[in-house]
């Protein structure tokens, strides 16, 4: 909610910063200028639409408290307000008035600028995405797009894929908030502020309402998934046997997918029983270890039996010196032989989901995981390579209660033969004897 104030630094410096969302204080006498609280600063605005723009306001970043004082953000608010009645942007008056050439920024400029700062372990999946849906903004100035065409452009992918839909807007968001501060011309920013919390505003109560789609696998079927894992692993080609590898591996490690993909030798010591997971291969920036179960060193000693000079544990068929990549006709056909909805991120939900059945503590199953856990100035002093094998019990745990699931089923498959079998032999008899 905006609050009306007569904006002087006494009352700026009384405002106490916002415990939760940011809250804005409306100028009195300047339409338009308002002071941004939030949990940390206080920033300058001016929201005003420039005539003639068929558009929303524009929202300028005058800048923040005390860097600017508040006599110089009045001054720069009603210079701005002055361009915005005349219809001219402000942004572009103070590039000409320093004998500055307007510059348009591209949406492929920022994607550019923010992959070259941007830590992201999947820079070429988000950048497939901005490639399907934005295509056609690739060339387009950003400071021409408009709420309404994002609000158009989410409704337009939210019918067919919801999830899709808020992920796009939240990268948007990402990329304008890294890059925005970046691009400037003779140290002038040239990007307004981000437009994507008014468009979530404008969509309501359908962002990111639906919930997400977390398939775990369910304890009565665990031992006829494993079962049915294991045959489809043994007849298929060389790409999808390694694809299926990788799933038994997640199971009894509880690994993301993209993090045993990943795996290399060099990071596997058969040895002692372990696998280290560097920093650079997690989503959380935390080297981890994981102790080996049995069923998991087994697996892994019968792959080193077929290693070859790819460092990789699951090589690509056809690529030197690369994992091999994901096959979606895995996930589809376990899902056509186990008829439920089935992603490869179950594994890791189906681990935790059995190590949480077991009363495993919660704490010690986010460690198990390496989900992220700071545990203040302790946490940090706590190593994972001090003792690697530390936390085998539990992992032993897990593994045992997955292979009990799957001997149970083995051993109800054979039951099932045997009474299918005598029901055969009785009906046989009954002829015989008519």
């Amino acid at each position: 909610m905006n609050k009306t104030i007569q904006i002087t630094k006494a009352a700026v410096v009384s405002i106490p910063f916002s415990k939760g969302h940011p809250i804005l204080f409306k100028d009195a006498a300047i339409r338009g200028f308002k002071v941004k609280v939030g949990k940390t600063r206080k920033t300058f605005i001016l929201e005003k639409r420039i005539h003639g723009e068929k558009r929303s306001a524009r929202i300028f970043v005058l800048g923040l408290f005390p860097t600017i004082s508040v006599r110089d953000a009045r001054r720069m608010a009603q210079e701005y307000s002055t361009c915005c009645e005349r219809g001219i942007d402000p942004l572009e008056a103070k590039l000409e008035k320093n004998g500055m050439e307007y510059r348009e920024v591209t949406l492929l400029e920022m994607l550019v600028k923010y992959f070259e700062v941007s830590d992201s372990k999947n820079e070429r999946r988000e950048m497939s995405r901005f490639k399907f849906h934005m295509n056609h903004w690739f060339d387009k100035d950003m400071r021409t797009i408009t709420v309404e065409e994002l609000v158009e452009l989410h409704r337009k992918i939210a019918k067919n894929q919801p999830a899709s839909a808020d992920r796009l807007l939240k990268m948007f968001s990402a990329v304008w908030n890294r890059t925005a501060f970046l691009i400037r011309f003779n140290n002038e920013r040239l990007l307004p502020a981000n437009p994507v919390p008014e468009v979530k505003k404008t969509i309501g109560p359908n962002w990111k309402a639906k919930p997400k789609n977390t398939p775990v696998i369910p304890k009565h079927q665990i031992g006829e998934w494993l079962y049915k894992v294991r045959q489809l692993c043994g007849s298929a080609p060389l790409g999808q046997k390694r694809n299926y590898e990788i799933l038994l591996l997640s199971i009894f490690c509880g690994f993301r997918n993209t993090e045993c993909r990943m795996l290399q030798w060099g990071n596997v010591d058969l040895k002692v029983g372990t696998i280290r997971i560097g920093r650079e291969d997690t989503k959380t920036n935390h080297e981890y270890f994981t102790p080996l179960s049995s069923y998991a060193w087994d697996l892994l000693k019968e792959l080193h039996k077929e290693r070859g000079v790819n460092p990789y544990v699951f090589p690509s068929p056809l690529i030197p010196n690369r994992p091999v990549v994901n096959k979606d006709v895995v996930s589809l056909k376990i899902v056509e032989v186990i008829g439920f909805h089935f992603s490869p991120h179950a594994t890791r939900r189906t681990f935790l989901s059995i190590g949480n059945h077991l009363c495993i503590p919660l704490i010690t199953l986010k460690r198990l995981v390496n989900h992220r856990y700071e545990g203040g100035v302790t946490g940090g002093y706590i190593s994972p390579a001090f003792d690697p094998t530390a936390n085998r019990k539990e992992f032993q745990k897990i593994g045992d209660f997955i292979m009990k699931m799957y001997d149970e089923y083995v051993q109800n498959l054979g039951e099932v033969g045997l009474r299918q079998k005598g029901s055969e032999i009785q009906e046989s008899g009954d002829d015989a004897s008519i």
